[in-house]
């Protein structure tokens, strides 16, 4: 389930250093990264979806501390249909909503939405992510339906106002008025009889959970924040006095591998040799010398006087110690942020395969997976 991923992803992230916040004084944190999750209320055992907030303090310490956020999505009724739809919408999906609200918002696609003009929304939140995916399955088809009916009324209504036009410069313009009324008669709130198809419009139903909650909470990776505790609640303060970024450690990391002539590197085959990374200033090489024919001693590049690069060397017999190196040093030193050229689609899937083909795991080792439909690599 999703409620014990998440409590395996806390358990992992306990031993890379972002224990989970959840009592004693308020800390001060610079938001490092941002991530969904699911937890779990104590007293009745209810899921609900949360966001991790990963947070480095001054004395370089790190923790994490989950903000629960209700997710939703806005929906746009016919005229005056909004406490039916919300009725309807309640009535259906019992259980899986949590509550629904109605709300003026700005709307740019309101032909005088400049003068201030809004639209009316419901809000209809929900528990998780999980519940609002189940709804808005069923939601958005009828939505979609709607709108292509509503489309196609609007083609028939201007059709139709173009003939009456017409018959009213032949000078019947008394049957165009008979005809107009008799039209107008089917239209409004009576002539709904069920209350699905008075919802015509769909919104934010697509904006990541984790981005919705930085969007309407106004909360930022790189500011600095008061984090407090209070029954199970956490609450971010903005520290706007506190301007100086958080001395972060990074690793830029590169990685050489092994080929076939005229081949790109498969990483089900070909081999990881060598492993570059600057780390705060000072350089490290891994070889694996299974490929490399000589032991390399320490050296220094510093391609400008600036960039100052003394670099440690370890030789390692084989690809296995070689990764076995890397993960130990990087658990040992939790860098916050990875710095790579092309890594979502070379290093990090190629070293996660090799990881694999070794008997390791690279996300068990750092916390990263690669996501194999979106191409990135996500910690």
């Amino acid at each position: 389930s999703r409620l014990q991923m998440a409590q395996e992803e806390d358990a992992l992230e306990a031993g890379l250093g972002f224990v989970n916040f959840t009592e004693g004084d308020e800390r001060l944190g610079w938001l490092v990264n941002v991530s969904s999750t699911t937890v779990q209320e104590a007293e009745t055992g209810k899921e609900f979806s949360a966001v991790n907030c990963y947070f480095m303090q001054q004395d370089g310490d790190t923790f994490k501390a989950q903000v629960r956020y209700a997710p939703y999505f806005l929906i746009a009724t016919k005229p005056d249909c909004e406490h039916d739809v919300e009725a309807f919408l309640r009535r259906r999906y019992e259980g899986k909503i949590h509550d629904v609200t109605v709300l003026d918002k700005e709307d740019l696609d309101l032909k005088n939405h400049l003068s201030g003009l809004k639209q009316k929304y419901l809000k209809v939140t929900f528990a998780t992510v999980q519940d609002l995916m189940d709804v808005r399955r069923e939601v958005l088809p009828m939505v979609k339906k709607n709108q292509s009916r509503s489309e196609a009324a609007e083609a028939y209504e201007a059709l139709h106002q173009m003939e009456a036009s017409a018959v009213t410069h032949q000078g019947r313009a008394h049957h165009g008025v008979s005809r107009g009324g008799e039209q107008k008669s089917t239209k409004g709130k009576r002539a709904i009889a069920n209350y699905a198809d008075a919802m015509i419009d769909i919104r934010e139903y697509d904006v990541p959970y984790h981005m919705r909650f930085l969007i309407d909470t106004e909360t930022r990776c790189g500011w600095w924040y008061q984090v407090k505790v209070k029954q199970g609640e956490v609450t971010l303060t903005h520290r706007k006095d506190m301007l100086a970024r958080g001395e972060v450690k990074i690793c830029a990391f590169d990685i050489e591998t092994t080929k076939r002539p005229l081949k790109f590197p498969d990483a089900e085959y070909d081999e990881v040799f060598m492993i570059s990374y600057m780390l705060d200033g000072q350089g490290y090489l891994i070889i694996n010398r299974e490929v490399v024919s000589a032991d390399i001693e320490d050296f220094e590049y510093s391609p400008k006087p600036e960039y100052h690069g003394p670099f440690i060397v370890w030789n390692e017999p084989n690809e296995g110690a070689l990764l076995r190196r890397w993960f130990d040093h990087m658990r040992e030193v939790r860098p916050s942020v990875y710095v790579t050229y092309n890594g979502d689609f070379f290093d990090w899937p190629f070293i996660e395969t090799r990881a694999e083909q070794g008997g390791m795991s690279m996300y068990l080792e750092l916390g990263f997976r690669c996501d194999r439909k979106t191409g990135e690599c996500r910690s």
